[in-house]
């Protein structure tokens, strides 16, 4: 796998720097993850989270969901 910086020219490298840095002053965040605690939710709630998160993530993505609501439907 090669360097990501020897992907893009200078102008385009100081471009993507200065928009990092812009977005780290106007306070974005580092983090693209959520996570959610789902201990504590019956089935029903969370087949409602599985259906409101389709919208954002893949089937495979939500799969961890499925498995939380087939354990606990036993």
């Amino acid at each position: 796998m090669g360097n990501l910086r020897d992907k893009y020219t200078n102008e385009e490298w100081s471009e993507m720097e200065t928009k990092i840095e812009t977005d780290k002053k106007n306070g974005k965040p580092d983090e693209i993850l959520l996570h959610l605690s789902i201990w504590n939710k019956d089935v029903d709630e969370l087949r409602k989270l599985i259906t409101v998160l389709s919208d954002f993530y893949s089937k495979y993505d939500l799969s961890i969901l499925d498995k939380w609501i087939a354990w606990k439907s036993r």
